[in-house]
């Protein structure tokens, strides 16, 4: 029984369920062991995916969590800001309508329970704390039998390296149809509704407290606006990233962050960059990040 119980708990930390669906990547927070960490980078999905530091020669980590509120991304530094050297940088990366994403509690995950300080919990709970760490723990207690069956099959299929190519305007108005059902959107170069002008104060607000924190204990926020594919740019007017973009950082911060626009750079027109339309792939990451530590003069 014991061996049975060995074996299953195996799997399920190998699971899609456990490592995509209820610690959607958490695991980089379980454990850290890097003290005086040289550049942090915070963020939602494509943060997540841009940023890769493997190649560089200095100690660099993608703390992005998909997806992610800057409300969360100040309570991840907030809670790990101790792992980081004195005049560290941490890079605050936007999304398009990280704009519109305030104190709104439903962005909140339980996952965040094995990753932040209580202090750092919206309406903390100690029996879902409980519950969420014994998940962590025994996972095989838990993952429903149908994940389990899906991780032993996919582990007895043979690999294949069948990449679908990406339409790149379809996926575009893929993302454009959810971020204006998101957002109760019809033009992105109307007026913002009441809710989203609401949303849009609490926004800079966070913002604010993100690079004030960052000040307060010696590091050095910088603001960071990741690039996206040339067909998703197009469905955004120039008046749209003003608004959504360049206004938003001055408002929040004024000149006192460096923030760094990669939206109109030519360097990333190319779409073997991306793996999807929003979304940079490896080789994409590595460049972005190359490009990044070298504005930064690293």
């Amino acid at each position: 029984m014991r061996l049975i119980n060995k074996v299953l708990l195996r799997i399920a930390r190998q699971s899609d369920w456990y490592n995509n669906i209820v610690f959607q990547d958490c695991t980089k927070f379980w454990g850290i062991r890097d003290y005086d960490i040289d550049i942090i980078n915070l963020g939602s999905n494509s943060a997540k995916f841009a940023f890769d530091y493997s190649d560089c020669n200095l100690t660099g980590k993608n703390w992005a969590m998909g997806p992610q509120s800057l409300m969360m991304d100040l309570s991840i530094l907030q809670s790990h800001y101790s792992f980081l050297k004195q005049g560290a940088t941490v890079i605050i990366p936007l999304c398009p309508f990280s704009c519109l994403v305030g104190y709104d509690y439903s962005y909140f995950s339980d996952k965040y329970y094995t990753v932040l300080n209580h202090s750092q919990i919206p309406c903390f709970n100690l029996h879902k704390r409980i519950l969420m760490n014994d998940i962590k723990l025994n996972p095989h207690r838990y993952i429903p039998a149908v994940e389990l069956v899906k991780t032993i099959l996919s582990k007895l299929k043979i690999k294949k390296n069948n990449v679908i190519p990406c339409d790149f305007d379809k996926d575009s108005e893929r993302f454009i149809k959810q971020w204006k059902e998101q957002f109760f959107i019809k033009d992105f170069d109307d007026d913002w509704s009441l809710l989203n002008q609401n949303s849009y104060m609490e926004s800079k607000e966070i913002l604010h407290k993100i690079t004030d924190f960052c000040k307060r204990y010696g590091f050095t926020p910088v603001i960071v606006m990741p690039p996206v594919s040339s067909s998703l740019k197009k469905c955004f007017s120039n008046k749209a990233l003003e608004k959504c973009v360049v206004n938003y950082v001055k408002e929040a911060v004024g000149n006192s962050v460096l923030f760094l626009n990669y939206l109109d750079c030519k360097l990333f027109d190319d779409n073997s960059l991306f793996a999807n339309s929003y979304f940079l792939n490896s080789s994409g990451a590595k460049l972005f990040t190359k490009q990044v530590l070298n504005d930064l003069k690293y």
